[in-house]
């Protein structure tokens, strides 16, 4: 009977052990998936905020009524910078009232690395000045 006492005591501490290890292997790994968790959820939640302030601008900002470029308009303006509007056909063209740019980009970590691609938008809302990029 204490031959089976001692097998059994064995037994549950060989148990304990392997269920400490894995308990120890659980915990990292829950560490892990949180911190990825946490990091994709930001990366989301920084997405999701600049969506819903370039939404909410366009909800605010007045709609003016369409008015064409005049060369009065521009005559303050650098002779240099006239010439370049001119040429560029705006005039008589109706003025902007917000921009939106896009960007491809190829961007490096370090010198010598593999290019990562990237892409980058841009509002500007020219009624009032807030510029989302």
């Amino acid at each position: 009977m204490e031959k089976k006492k001692s097998k059994a005591l064995i037994t549950f501490c060989h148990y304990m052990n392997t269920f400490n290890n894995l308990k120890i292997g659980m915990m990292a790994n829950l560490t892990i998936m949180v911190v990825s968790l946490s990091a994709f959820t930001g990366c989301r939640s920084v997405q999701a905020d600049y969506t819903n302030k370039v939404r909410n601008e366009f909800s605010v900002q007045p709609v003016l009524p369409e008015e064409p470029l005049t060369e009065k308009d521009i005559a303050h303006l650098p002779l240099s910078v006239r010439k370049y509007i001119e040429y560029s056909g705006a005039i008589g063209r109706n003025k902007p009232q917000n921009v939106h740019i896009t960007f491809d980009a190829k961007m490096v970590s370090k010198p010598g690395a593999a290019h990562m691609i990237a892409t980058s938008e841009q509002y500007n809302f020219l009624a009032h000045l807030p510029g989302f990029f």
